[in-house]
């Protein structure tokens, strides 16, 4: 749910025994938005517009990468070997994703995805310039993103549910996810 205001009546944001809860929320948040993104650039692989095309990337390749790279304060990260256990398929479509987040997405590094051209040509009596961007949108490994995106999400929701239950038996008391009536969590 988003909200300008998540407050109501009777509801407290962060109460201190569901404060290290919050952050594996912020995971869940990235997890299920790399979904969305993937499934955008996915079923829009014919797209023309080149830079409506790289902000999708950009924005799958980095929000996925947020969810395993060390945040500060010590919050929750997403380790690749538990997430990709006995799916090394997976594992090397992970290793890819974070390789075009750190190269291409992250920082100005060296990618198969955008190159920056120079074409010189020379007449008699001068050089003339002409820079170009060639893209390689890795469109053809889409689907496989979606994959490794939606096994994230997966992973990272069933690890925030079962902290919920811990939570549930610790306080001794049910905890329920609100909109999700089948999400119950007994002490």
């Amino acid at each position: 749910m988003i909200s300008d205001d998540p407050t109501e009546p009777g509801t407290e944001t962060s109460p201190p025994e569901f404060r290290r809860l919050e952050e594996w929320c912020q995971l869940l948040m990235q997890a299920t938005m790399a979904v969305v993104y993937s499934v955008r650039l996915y079923s829009n692989t014919g797209m023309d517009a080149y830079i409506e095309h790289n902000a999708l990337l950009v924005a799958f390749l980095t929000t996925y990468g947020k969810c395993f790279h060390p945040p500060k304060g010590g919050a929750p990260k997403l380790d690749e070997g538990a997430v990709f256990k006995g799916n090394e398929a997976l594992l090397t479509t992970h290793r890819r994703i974070m390789d075009l987040r750190d190269q291409y997405a992250g920082h100005n590094g060296i990618s198969d995805v955008v190159e920056g051209v120079l074409l010189v040509r020379e007449s008699d009596d001068a050089y003339t310039v002409e820079t170009r961007l060639v893209t390689r949108f890795p469109s053809g490994e889409y689907q496989s993103f979606y994959n490794a995106a939606r096994i994230m999400s997966q992973y990272t929701q069933e690890t925030f549910e079962d902290r919920l239950q811990k939570k549930a038996r610790k306080l001794g008391k049910t905890v329920k996810i609100s909109g999700h009536p089948g999400r119950i969590f007994h002490p």
